[in-house]
């Protein structure tokens, strides 16, 4: 149930100017406002109020007397008008202008509110510096940490919490998106020991407080990516009966990508069986799938528009394979002799994790190796069918992620890591300068971390 704490406005604040000019806020009160705080949303304001006729209508607000910020302008054919203002700090005084134009002819009322702090079971972060000159454009970002309590946070550059959507203990969110042509955040929630456990995919704005979600079948786990049209490609488990060279028939875990239409259909693109027989690892009898070897262990997938053609990263193999995704046919090997090898001096794959293209078309991932987790970038000869290493980040840190780890491509270049279990984000140039450092307080783990610009779809 959920549960909402009507807060009045506590006075009119003198109202504003378009914010851009810095002057000071002129009273302003055409019509009356009402404030909420959801009990579960401590750092989201409600803002709603009525009109005699409807109109285009926003909210303009801000902190420190700053309306710096919009939501979106909705003109749905109401006289009733709700906003929620979001991005706003814990514990924090916020300034609004709510706004409601008819027959070209502007009306608003302004006010205060105050946030609330989150409760002591929401993960804090901690700062460590942020370099102006050296950092992306990106404001937020969106990371999903496990342990002490499981959801996704979104934080800003002060490495302040702005939002929190918490989940069961007993799920994790191994990787999370933008949603195709939206501020909207899309996770796969997976059952925590994942197996052959159905994982879901949860779309939710924070903007608007919408959630949607279904099921992805077959045994879904580790990873998804979404495709132009709307589908979305996932990983999922593909065991079978299998007689090893000992002549014993056994069950083995490989993997398979699967593809679940917008109107929910889905169907097999690839799967390992297929294209190679299985093969002994160190990982074979880690008891992961129970009842069945665990032969591929895929922890990866990403969609490349530029090739049509995703990337599936299997960690037991030390490889990862290029799949086309009109005809499911392999299109490139990376990893092995028998497809595209690492050039000497170059680090091999390793326990690897979010391996995906840069704009560039290198391969960026993050590795772990003696107890070491780094990202590396690298190069792509296809005359010598060869990687190299052109770029790396992180060996002499002696950072160790027992689980996860990832690299994501920022827009002007930097890259974003994080590690896993040890609950650290920096944000780096290819010149290896830090441009950010925050991380998760507490027992905590990270898994996907994204980042993104604006909580609205504005027009």
């Amino acid at each position: 149930m959920l549960f909402w704490r009507l807060l009045p406005v506590a006075f009119v604040l003198p109202a504003c100017a378009p914010p851009s000019t810095g002057d000071s806020l002129e009273e302003s009160f055409d019509f009356d406002t009402r404030v909420e705080i959801h009990d579960t949303e401590p750092t989201v304001v409600v803002v709603s109020w009525t009109t005699e006729t409807p109109g285009p209508s926003w909210v303009e607000f801000g902190v420190d007397g700053a309306l710096d910020r919009t939501t979106s302008v909705e003109d749905d054919g109401t006289t009733e008008h709700e906003f929620r203002l979001v991005g706003l700090p814990a514990s924090t005084e916020v300034q609004f202008r709510a706004v409601s134009e008819s027959d070209g002819v502007e009306s608003a009322s302004t006010g205060t509110a105050w946030t609330r702090e989150f409760p002591p079971h929401v993960p804090r972060m901690g700062f460590g510096a942020l370099d102006h000159d050296l950092a992306a454009p990106n404001a937020y970002v969106a990371a999903s940490v496990f342990g002490a309590t499981t959801g996704t946070l979104v934080a800003d550059r002060e490495g302040s919490v702005l939002w929190f959507w918490q989940q069961p203990g007993n799920v994790t969110i191994p990787k999370m998106e933008l949603r195709n042509g939206s501020t909207e955040l899309i996770a796969m929630v997976t059952p925590a020991a994942f197996g052959t456990q159905n994982a879901q995919i949860r779309i939710f704005s924070i903007a608007d407080g919408s959630e949607q979600g279904f099921t992805l079948t077959g045994g879904a786990h580790h990873a998804f990516t979404q495709l132009p049209d709307g589908s979305i490609a996932y990983i999922h488990a593909d065991i079978r009966e299998w007689e090893n060279p000992l002549g014993e028939v056994v069950k083995v875990a490989g993997d398979a990508i699967a593809i679940r239409s917008p109107d929910g259909d889905t169907r097999d693109l690839f799967t390992i069986w297929d294209w190679q027989a299985p093969a002994w690892n160190e990982w074979w009898g880690d008891g992961y799938f129970a009842g069945a070897s665990n032969w591929t262990h895929a922890n990866a997938l990403d969609y490349d528009p530029n090739t049509d053609t995703l990337l599936l990263s299997m960690r037991n193999t030390r490889s990862v394979v290029e799949v086309d995704v009109g005809s499911g046919e392999v299109v490139r090997w990376f990893g092995t002799r028998e497809g595209y090898g690492f050039a000497v001096g170059t680090q091999p794959f390793a326990f690897q994790h979010d391996v995906k293209w840069s704009r560039a078309g290198t391969l960026l991932a993050s590795i772990t190796d003696d107890r070491t987790t780094f990202s590396v970038e690298y190069e792509v000869d296809e005359d010598r069918r060869r990687l190299s290493e052109v770029w790396s980040f992180g060996e002499d840190l002696g950072f160790f992620a027992e689980v996860h780890g990832g690299i994501e491509e920022l827009d002007n270049g930097n890259r974003l890591i994080n590690w896993g279990t040890r609950p650290e984000i920096r944000e780096v140039t290819t010149d290896t300068e830090v441009a950010w450092d925050v991380a998760v307080k507490g027992d905590y783990g990270l898994m996907s971390v994204i980042p993104f610009e604006e909580f609205y779809d504005l027009q």
